[in-house]
């Protein structure tokens, strides 16, 4: 197996190399590709894995067993920040991160109807190509630790059907991280991350009761920069002025949680907050998970390796550095005016809340017929989207 294995990791080699290079733009043809050379990769290890005669370590399946009802869900709107939390808390002693976008929420029905190959091929994926930039290979390139994960995949699936599968796939990766014995982490929570958890954290409390929440919140008008750049690139449809609702309507999300759950389950942190002060942002956040302070969550990594930020702008994907820009204003340079006035008016009040004094100087009764008028068309848009004309 070795010299076919050697084989599909220099092909899947090359196709990330062409991934990186179209970053963050996700082309049709080398996704593809990189998609049906992992899938590959996946058959090939199905063939020559003896999955029925693998027997587990009893201490990972306790171990895991032993915080399966305590994950950390992350949450917050795309280029939020989500992305450089997550990779903060990777190296915590006592946290165990699951990489990427897991999609978990939104995947409840697939996961529950899907079989082995599928939810194997899709890990692969996620583990191979975890954010679409370096670092790649969340449990590296070699034979063991991908058969550990593998192995372990296939036994939970296959002898806890009454469970979520989720858990199958968090046992999966830890116990492939945990093969080696100078690397066991006798960690307390499992951390999630997808941006939107906010619009599902009922769902997420009523199958883990004991679930803890970290909500981040970004500038508005910094963040829709940011999403109307992504949005160009993957040649979405989606509005400013969408974007502008979809983030009140997080903003209004994040206040209803923390008024339901309590500042004991669900947190809240400022996206400039946490890259201009960062040790005082981490250290509050330690307290609200009970955990000691360490010095790695400093350091952005994904499973211990120094991660490169992600942000839209080339200039600032820097490798294992908090990138502070929380007092730029960049937005000035890529909104016009009536555009800076239409998110405003839109996002005002629920701003005000979280201290992001935007437009005060707006006259309240012009902000709320324009937000009214603003919130008309984009109905109107989507409509149209839906049931578009025969032409």
């Amino acid at each position: 197996m070795n010299f076919r294995f050697q084989q599909q990791i220099l092909i899947i080699e090359k196709c990330l190399k062409k991934r990186l290079r179209d970053y963050p733009e996700r082309k049709k043809e080398s996704f593809e590709q990189l998609s049906n050379a992992i899938n590959n990769f996946g058959k090939m290890l199905r063939e020559d894995l003896d999955f029925d005669s693998f027997q587990p370590d009893v201490s990972i399946i306790n171990r895991i067993e032993n915080i399966s009802m305590n994950p950390i869900f992350i949450c917050g709107a795309m280029k939020s920040g989500t992305t450089l939390l997550t990779q903060l808390l990777d190296n915590h002693p006592d946290l165990f991160v699951l990489p990427g976008d897991s999609h978990y929420v939104n995947k409840l029905n697939w996961l529950k109807n899907s079989n082995f190959e599928s939810i194997m091929n899709s890990w692969l994926h996620r583990m191979i190509n975890p954010t679409g930039k370096e670092p790649f290979w969340f449990l590296g390139p070699e034979i063991k630790e991908i058969e550990v994960f593998s192995n372990y995949l296939f036994y939970c699936l296959t002898n806890y059907r009454h469970q979520d599968h989720f858990l199958s796939i968090v046992t999966a990766i830890f116990a492939a991280i945990h093969v080696n014995s100078d690397n066991k982490k006798y960690v307390k929570h499992w951390v999630e991350k997808t941006p939107g958890n906010e619009f599902k954290v009922s769902l997420l409390n009523k199958r883990y009761p004991k679930s803890k929440f970290i909500h981040i919140i970004r500038n508005p008008l910094e963040n829709i920069v940011s999403l109307e750049k992504l949005t160009k690139l993957r040649k979405r449809n989606t509005t400013m002025i969408e974007h502008s609702i979809s983030m009140k309507n997080g903003f209004k999300v994040a206040k209803k949680n923390l008024t339901k759950f309590g500042k004991k389950r669900y947190h809240i942190i400022r996206y400039e907050d946490l890259v201009s002060n960062p040790k005082e942002v981490l250290t509050n956040l330690c307290r609200f998970l009970e955990i000691n302070f360490h010095d790695s969550l400093l350091i952005p990594t994904e499973n211990g390796s120094p991660a490169m930020s992600n942000s839209m702008f080339k200039e600032n994907r820097l490798k294992g550095e908090i990138v502070n820009l929380s007092k730029e204003e960049r937005y000035k340079s890529f909104l016009s005016n009536q555009q800076i006035n239409n998110i405003v008016d839109i996002i005002y009040k629920e701003a005000l809340y979280f201290d992001y004094h935007l437009g005060d100087n707006r006259n309240p009764f012009f902000r709320v017929i324009n937000s009214t008028r603003l919130h008309y068309q984009a109905a109107i848009q989507k409509v149209k989207r839906q049931f578009p004309k025969n032409k």
